[in-house]
């Protein structure tokens, strides 16, 4: 597998989102993709010499409460199923999860709003979980 992100080769990907608001105060979302890499390198082999093409599906959805005020609690869960194919006719499946519970808060300044946010990953690679922090702030403009 390659270490790093584009694997040596240009590939497509297509992604559909869809929100629904549940309730007054519950939004739901949903994703759901594919992606193809054709001619990818290994690196792990000398000169990264064996191609492989890399085919995945993945599914996301999240619920968010838009709790009273400009707070908002959500829990997110994504699904990926990679499906590695080699030159010799192997094919590795891979499954990884990811579960991210998490809250943002609004600070609206005139027609500015800054969001930061704190989400707690947990990723279940082949039966390993890996936990994490994660943290972000975003400008929200009125464009």
């Amino acid at each position: 597998m390659s270490s790093g992100l584009d694997g040596g080769a240009t590939g497509v990907q297509f992604n559909i989102p869809v929100s629904k608001r549940l309730t007054g105060s519950l939004v739901a979302h949903l994703n759901a993709g594919a992606t193809y890499n054709p001619g990818m390198k290994d690196e792990s082999t000398p000169a990264g010499l064996l191609r492989y093409t890399l085919s995945s599906l993945s599914v996301g959805t999240s619920l968010v409460w838009l709790t009273p005020e400009t707070h908002n609690i959500m829990l997110e869960y994504t699904a990926t199923f990679s499906y590695d194919s080699y030159g010799s006719g192997v094919t590795e499946r891979l499954t990884d999860m990811i579960i991210s519970p998490g809250v943002r808060y609004a600070i609206n300044l005139n027609s500015l709003q800054i969001v930061p946010g704190l989400v707690v990953p947990a990723m279940i690679h082949n039966g390993t979980v890996t936990m994490g922090i994660f943290t972000y702030l975003s400008f929200e403009h009125p464009y």
